[in-house]
């Protein structure tokens, strides 16, 4: 059973905060059109604590494929702090972790933000077709970017 609607609350991993500042990202518009949309309607948006170190290291590879200049990563940087972000504390067991990275293939970051979103009821949105997939059927909500629409 998935909660109402409408959530006041989203579990982010770092592949939408790429997608909305990388504009050569086949989702960048559905990536811009869902942080339009959580800004107007004041969704909470949460990440696990390697959000920050993630997003980071998509960006600096980003620069170094020359996807993006450094100077353009400074500004990246300040519009993913402008989501506002909160990597709240939660207390997990690494035998959880690793149950959910073998059951369901993830890496141990994407455990994480998986973890984050089951104890929040929280929908996971990600930007990462093959998490999404490999999620079907799991405990987790998990929202597809990819399945918005651009506007």
């Amino acid at each position: 059973m998935r909660p109402a609607p409408g959530p006041a609350t989203a579990v982010v991993d770092s592949s939408v905060a790429l997608a909305l500042v990388l504009p050569d990202e086949p989702i960048h518009g559905q990536a811009r059109a869902f942080a339009r949309d959580a800004a107007q309607r004041s969704i909470r948006l949460v990440a696990a604590p390697n959000f920050g170190f993630e997003v980071r290291h998509g960006l600096v590879r980003a620069c170094h494929r020359g996807r993006l200049g450094w100077r353009a990563a400074s500004a990246a940087l300040r519009a993913i702090d402008d989501l506002a972000v909160e990597e709240p504390a939660i207390a997990v067991h690494d035998e959880e972790l690793l149950a959910l990275c073998r059951r369901h293939r993830l890496s141990w970051g994407e455990a994480h933000h998986v973890v984050l979103a089951i104890v929040l009821g929280a929908p996971l949105v990600t930007a990462d077709g093959r998490l999404a997939r490999s999620l079907h059927g799991s405990a987790a909500w998990v929202e597809d970017l990819a399945q918005r629409p651009e506007g």
